[in-house]
């Protein structure tokens, strides 16, 4: 039983107000793929990402004019459970959803461990490249410094040689 177009495009219409929610496309493409081809296929494709998306926003509307065509169950807390990871034990589930957020409370802290060691490491980098810049700001100021005085844009008088003219310079040995 195929869907008439002007259903199709009343429901594309109705997911224009929510075109950056991030669920609308993946409602939005097989409800376009049904204007050329409205194959069982294709129904079943459309199906199936409503029931993904079904906190959609504008899910309850479609499914309304879509009534007849796909059937959608609303998740429930086994499916919701299972859909992310299988199930450990299927007959309790509150107990399940506490082991998961155990889970997730260690892995939370592990990382944060890491976050914080990270964080220190950081801040020992940081101090280690202070240190360095320093020692260059006075290697630099060091060798302007003598390169000042090589050209003699600078004089310094306690460089100036203790000899006088009239000392006689070394010849070397003959």
């Amino acid at each position: 039983m195929s869907i008439s177009k002007s259903d199709i495009q009343r429901c594309l219409l109705l997911l224009e107000p929510h075109a950056s929610h991030s669920a609308t496309l993946a409602i939005h493409d097989p409800l376009y793929a049904l204007l050329s081809d409205d194959s069982d296929a294709r129904i079943a494709e459309l199906t199936m990402a409503i029931n993904d998306q079904f906190n959609h926003p504008a899910v309850p509307e479609l499914l309304h004019i879509l009534t007849g065509h796909v059937s959608v169950t609303a998740p429930d807390m086994r499916g919701a459970l299972a859909k992310f990871a299988p199930l450990e034990t299927p007959d309790d589930l509150v107990g399940e959803v506490g082991r998961r957020l155990e889970r997730n409370a260690a892995e939370r802290r592990i990382l944060n461990g890491r976050i914080d060691e990270l964080e220190s490491a950081l801040r020992a980098s940081n101090r280690s490249s202070n240190a360095v810049a320093t020692i260059g700001a006075f290697a630099l100021l060091f060798s302007l410094f003598g390169w000042a005085i090589a050209f003699g844009w600078l004089e310094v008088d306690w460089l100036t040689s203790p000899r006088g003219p009239d000392v006689e310079r070394h010849q070397g040995v003959r």
